[in-house]
């Protein structure tokens, strides 16, 4: 019986295979397929309760508690203006850390963590929808559906922005 064949690398080949590769957890929102970088995510839960916030912005969902810190949770329903999830339907939450604060993206559902070569990210097209484009750092063709890799960052920066806009209105 023949032994398997082993790859030997070297620290500079590990390390070359890592750069021109990067881990993505995936999920969905009204059937389509976004990512983001592994890097950033803190914890994926399903979430029982959570307490809403009087007059804040539409995108806040609520907050919960989480091993005794409270967290924000933020509809990427609402913040990317898509339709409600069905009633009865429980989002899935992925915790996220920002500027030390933790805050908790409710999406429809968490699929998998896909490693992709980075060499296969494209521009964001610009006919995606320009809420879309203004948060997205690329996108990745897959089999049959397009993975919309989303700048954490981007998204702070746009909802920080709003919400002072919101709150120099009021």
């Amino acid at each position: 019986m023949s032994q398997p064949a082993s790859i030997n690398l070297n620290e500079n080949e590990v390390e070359d295979i890592q750069e021109q590769t990067a881990q993505y957890v995936t999920f969905y929102l009204n059937d389509q397929a976004f990512g983001i970088s592994v890097l950033k995510v803190h914890d994926i839960l399903k979430i029982d309760t959570q307490n809403s916030v009087p007059l804040a912005p539409k995108e806040v969902a609520g907050l919960i508690n989480l091993r005794g810190r409270v967290v924000t949770s933020i509809s990427m329903r609402r913040y990317l203006n898509l339709p409600a999830l069905e009633t009865g339907v429980r989002p899935m939450s992925i915790v996220l850390e920002h500027n030390n604060d933790f805050y908790n993206f409710m999406v429809d559902r968490v699929t998998e963590v896909k490693m992709i070569a980075t060499r296969a990210l494209e521009p964001v097209p610009p006919t995606l929808d320009p809420r879309w484009q203004s948060i997205a750092s690329g996108v990745f063709r897959l089999n049959e559906e397009l993975l919309v890799i989303l700048n954490i960052d981007q998204i702070f920066a746009t909802m920080e922005t709003t919400m002072a806009s919101e709150h120099k209105d009021a």
